[in-house]
C-alpha cells in the first residue's frame, strides 16, 4: 500500500502539471462548475477537485489547438481523473500494478498514439462533458460569469 501512495501522487502531479490554466481561470471554471465534481460516469468522487481539460494539451497542440478555452475545461475529482472507470484507467492499472516500470510503460504507450494521432485517454465521456460545460456556462453567464483571459506576454521585436 505504501508503494502505491507515491506513484498515484506522481501520476497526478503529472497530468496536473501539463493543465495550461491560470490559477485565476482555474477558480472561475470551478465557480461556473458550483465548485463540484461534474464527471457524468458512475464513480466513487473522491480526492479533491481539479480541472480537467476534455482535449488533453498535448493532443490539442498537436493539431495546433490552443487548449486554454472555457469551454475545453470542467471541475472533476481526482478519482474521475485516473480511476478505474476514468479518464486515464491507464494510470489506475499502473499505479496498483506490482510490475516494475508500469507507469513508465503507460507514458510511452501514451506518447505512442499521440505521435499516431490517436486518442490515448478514455473517449467515452467526453460528449458529455462538452454538454455540461455549455449548460454551466450558460447558467453562469446569466448571473454575469466571464472567463478571465490569459495575460500573455508580448513578443520582443527583434532588431534587423
Amino acid at each position: 500500500m505504501n508503494k502505491l501512495i507515491p506513484w498515484g501522487i506522481l501520476a497526478v502531479s503529472f497530468f496536473v502539471s501539463l493543465a495550461a490554466f491560470s490559477e485565476k481561470q482555474k477558480t472561475s471554471i470551478k465557480e461556473r462548475d458550483n465548485n463540484s465534481c461534474q464527471f457524468p460516469g458512475e464513480h466513487e468522487c473522491g480526492g479533491g477537485l481539479l480541472i480537467h481539460q476534455i482535449i488533453p494539451p498535448k493532443y490539442a497542440k498537436k493539431f495546433g489547438i490552443n487548449p486554454d478555452f472555457a469551454a475545453n475545461g470542467i471541475t472533476i475529482c481526482q478519482n474521475a481523473l485516473t480511476g478505474s472507470q476514468g479518464i486515464y484507467p491507464d494510470i489506475a492499472m499502473a499505479t496498483t500494478s506490482n510490475e516494475p516500470g508500469a507507469l513508465k510503460k503507460a507514458i510511452t504507450l501514451r506518447t505512442t498514439k499521440l505521435n499516431q494521432r490517436q486518442p490515448y485517454w478514455n473517449e467515452k465521456y467526453d460528449r458529455a462533458m462538452h454538454a455540461i460545460v455549455a449548460r454551466n456556462t450558460q447558467t453562469a453567464e446569466k448571473t454575469g460569469w466571464n472567463f478571465p483571459l490569459k495575460k500573455t506576454r508580448k513578443s520582443k521585436k527583434s532588431t534587423q
